[in-house]
């Protein structure tokens, strides 16, 4: 995402963060919510999370219904199947905390969380390539798209 999207003149300033200790109750991106001074967290107009997004079939999205909807018209204009979520059962990710901030939030998954927190986890024989690029291309697209722009703005 950041090779994509350097040197891009886009209207908002971007933060790149890899949140550690999700696992451990969301700790690293509730510890950066924290961090930020009011002010920060009023500029904070997004958060888009990938997480668990190289296995399975189909790419998933769940977050602010604004943000679904442009992924979604995204997605199909380059013919990425897109599944849209309400949640995922039996436990949460880093966007939890800016949700809890205020902050609208745009999540990228896939459907398969058979090996999450497993020996097989860590393994890359079961990463889908197509996928990652699949999220790669809408969260790029949406990023330089200006309903984006727009809808950040709004916020």
């Amino acid at each position: 995402m950041a090779e994509a999207l350097a040197g891009k003149s886009l209207p908002f300033d971007i933060r790149i963060i890899a949140f550690g200790s999700e696992e451990l109750g969301l700790l690293g991106s509730q510890h950066y919510i924290e961090s930020l001074t009011p002010a920060e967290l009023q500029r904070t107009k997004a958060m888009l999370n990938f997480d668990a997004v190289g296995t399975g079939s189909t790419l998933g999205i769940l977050g602010n219904q604004d943000f679904l909807d442009l992924a979604l018209d995204i997605g199909e204009t380059f013919g990425v199947d897109i599944g849209v979520s309400q949640g995922i059962r039996g436990g949460s990710s880093d966007h939890a905390s800016f949700i809890a901030a205020g902050v609208p939030v745009l999540m990228f998954f896939s459907n398969d969380f058979s090996r999450i927190h497993t020996d097989a986890d860590n393994t890359l024989d079961f990463i889908e390539p197509e996928l990652l690029g699949s999220a790669l291309l809408v969260a790029e697209a949406l990023l330089q798209s200006p309903e984006f722009a727009k809808a950040v703005a709004a916020n």
